[in-house]
């Protein structure tokens, strides 16, 4: 069986897959952004600890396309780069 989500449940479900590929909601942001939020720089230190937000932030807009693992098909992917700006 095969289903088609859209909207909101479709959205979700891309955010859980996210989290399956360890990007999490603040790496959908700039640290610019992070440093915005009332002129802290607590957020973007802790993002960026590691120095590799931009990584992060680059696979979070980088969406792998996957066959479902719940049909028969062959497990095949293709990168689809989404423009974001």
């Amino acid at each position: 069986k095969q289903i088609t989500l859209r909207g909101e449940l479709a959205r979700c479900a891309q955010h859980e897959m996210d989290h399956d590929r360890g990007i999490l909601i603040v790496d959908h942001v700039g640290l610019d952004e992070l440093l915005s939020v009332k002129d802290q720089t607590f957020m973007a230190d802790v993002e960026d600890s590691d120095g590799l937000h931009a990584d992060r932030m680059q696979r979070a807009y980088a969406r792998e396309v996957y066959d479902s693992l719940l049909l028969p098909s062959a497990r095949t992917h293709t990168n689809v780069d989404l423009a974001f700006g």
